[in-house]
């Protein structure tokens, strides 16, 4: 009703639907969509979405407003990645367009520098008579960056607060109440004290690092791989291992004449990056490297992981999800958790479409616990789960919605038990921190949030 009456008073829609995770986003955007369809107000719509979601997008309008979308740019109704339309953004461009949906639009982000998709985004924005942006996790704790956002709707925006006023539709899925049935979701925070063992292994790892760190003055690619190693450590020390091993086989390559990487992309090439390529500074952080190798290998408890067993039991019967950040520590907690006799599914970015779509059903019919890297945290419907475990924390309090929204939305039919994993000492404090930081700055914009980092006591 808001989106049509500003059609009529204003000539278009350029909205932010900022509803919370699971309150039925693509629906109301479909409702829309057909409705100035039939009004004769809009013709083609072009969908920029991620690419995972094509396919969802075409069958909800497809099967709830009887709307034909392509991934083809000549049909009304266009259904495309928002990565092709970064690629492709001139062709796009020199079609006539009616209106533009951005799903994800918390993925059009301007920080230091505006990306490629906000580039196109903009450029589409700019021509496109009615905007639609569409996120649960509008605000990222950075203002400058949400203010940019904004600017997609209307490029004059300078007071944040004035604009949410006026663009930004947000509900939280405890203000739907009275409409529909969501039941209560609770967040605790759990603080894991390592053993000896661990501890050792870990600050030695932190000692590594922090050398690496302190010689990085004007080289921040070293301060990067000290920040690497700190957070795969406290991730798990089957992620922390993994990396040193990269680590050891990039500095054996050097010292067979392979040269060292200054800028690099990727985690390989990052693990490349030396301070000093002289053979005898490469040989003596080699060896450093081969006792922690060793040192790791040793272990022979996971703190973390009997942890998530004792959580896991506690809600017997509940299926759960478990989001790590590192696809090493997904694969070491999936098999750990498969030794102790719980069926458990993987998911993570490496799988396609039709793999991703296995996994759901898998976990939907006989999985008790999906582990699964933040692949998982956007577009999949798995209100079947209950728990979910936030094995590690990511530095963006964004991805905590989207993993939480995975689980509470419409449909829930029990109560949602969230448990964020903190190890006592460790890097996972400062990411805290920043956490609750970046948590402040969105209630002082939006209004209020779910508190995701807050505590309630175990079931039972």
């Amino acid at each position: 009703n808001l989106a049509l009456r500003r059609f009529y008073e204003e000539g278009a829609v350029r909205l932010m639907l900022a509803d919370d995770v699971g309150l039925g986003k693509t629906v109301m955007t479909g409702l829309l969509i057909k409705e100035l369809m039939l009004r004769g107000h809009v013709k083609r719509v072009l969908l920029a979405v991620p690419r995972f979601l094509k396919f969802q997008w075409k069958r909800e309008l497809k099967e709830k407003f009887d709307i034909d979308c392509s991934e083809s740019l000549d049909g009304d109704c266009a259904v495309v990645s928002i990565d092709w339309v970064k690629r492709h953004v001139d062709e796009v461009a020199t079609r006539r367009w009616d209106m533009v949906v951005f799903d994800e639009a918390h993925n059009l982000t301007k920080r230091r520098r505006a990306t490629m998709r906000y580039e196109a985004a903009l450029r589409l924005a700019s021509s496109i008579r009615n905007v639609l942006l569409l996120t649960a996790t509008p605000h990222h704790g950075d203002r400058e960056d949400f203010l940019a956002r904004l600017k997609l709707l209307d490029s004059g925006i300078d007071d944040v607060r004035t604009a949410v006023r006026e663009y930004v539709v947000r509900r939280l899925r405890e203000d739907v109440r009275d409409e529909v049935y969501i039941p209560d979701r609770y967040a605790t925070r759990v603080e894991i004290g390592l053993s000896d063992a661990e501890r050792a292994f870990y600050e030695g790892v932190e000692n590594y690092a922090r050398h690496y760190y302190n010689l990085s003055q004007g080289k921040g690619a070293l301060a990067l791989v000290a920040l690497v190693f700190l957070k795969r450590a406290s991730s798990s020390a089957a992620a922390a291992l993994k990396t040193l091993e990269r680590r050891a086989e990039a500095l054996r390559e050097i010292l067979k004449g392979a040269k060292p990487v200054e800028k690099p992309r990727r985690l390989r090439d990052l693990m490349k990056v030396v301070a000093d390529a002289d053979p005898h500074a490469v040989k003596k952080e080699l060896e450093m490297v081969e006792r922690l190798i060793e040192l790791g290998k040793s272990l022979a408890v996971d703190t973390k992981v009997e942890k998530l067993v004792e959580v896991l039991r506690q809600h017997g019967g509940d299926k759960c999800i478990v989001f790590t950040q590192y696809r090493d520590t997904m694969r070491h907690v999936a098999q750990a958790l498969r030794q102790r006799g719980f069926k458990v599914v993987e998911l993570h970015g490496g799988m396609d479409e039709e793999e991703r779509k296995r996994a759901e059903s898998d976990f939907r019919k006989w999985g008790e616990v999906l582990v699964a890297t933040d692949a998982a945290s956007e577009g999949l419907n798995l209100q079947v789960a209950n728990v979910l475990v936030n094995f590690d924390l990511p530095w963006n309090p964004t991805r905590l919605d989207q993993r939480i929204g995975r689980v509470h939305r419409y449909g829930q039919t029990k109560e949602v038990f969230v448990y964020n994993f903190l190890v006592e000492d460790t890097i996972d404090g400062k990411i805290y921190d920043v956490l609750l930081r970046k948590i402040e700055a969105i209630k002082r914009d939006l209004g209020k949030v779910f508190d995701y980092l807050g505590k309630a006591p175990l079931p039972g």
